[in-house]
């Protein structure tokens, strides 16, 4: 997991474990994934990150003109 924001919804990860014991393949699976959404929380931005508003909408000077 690299992408700072993939605590929402839209992103998310992919658990996948095999066997031949079905109901341990279940739990282990579930245990897997609730340790791998709690370790969000140790997730750390490695470059300044700031609020959206900061930057939208782009506020660039008059004399220039944005990059198309």
């Amino acid at each position: 997991m690299g992408y700072a924001w993939a605590d929402e919804p839209r992103c998310y990860a992919t658990v996948v474990v095999t066997g031949d014991d079905a109901e341990l393949i279940g739990q282990q699976a579930t245990e897997l994934s609730k340790r791998y959404w709690q370790a969000r929380a140790d997730f750390k931005f490695v470059a300044p990150a700031a609020p959206w508003r900061n930057a939208w909408p782009p506020r660039w000077p008059k004399t220039r003109r944005a990059p198309t």
